[in-house]
């Protein structure tokens, strides 16, 4: 079970993904393009770090969280993943 902030972190991401990177990703694999523009925005909302302890990391996070955030950026996210919703693994 995910806290109300690793929560947030997740909804953030989710929806920065379906915003900022889905509109473009095609486009920019491609043209085989360096996504600098998405790679800094990935370090201001502190994507960076989530898995590296302090004090070297950004925010300190649970693996199912850091799990739910790298798949939020998957092209085969399944609704069962978004924000909000138990793994299958929980349900089961």
């Amino acid at each position: 079970m995910l806290s109300t902030e690793e929560q947030a972190v997740v909804e953030t991401v989710a929806d920065w993904v379906d915003r900022e990177v889905r509109p473009v990703v095609r486009d920019l694999e491609h043209a085989n393009t360096y996504p600098e523009k998405l790679i800094e925005q990935m370090k201001e909302m502190g994507n960076y770090g989530l898995a590296i302890p302090g004090p070297w990391g950004e925010v300190p996070v649970s693996m199912p969280c850091y799990a739910l955030v790298t798949a939020t950026g998957t092209p085969t996210r399944s609704p069962e993943l978004r924000p909000g919703s138990a793994t299958p693994a929980a349900r089961g």
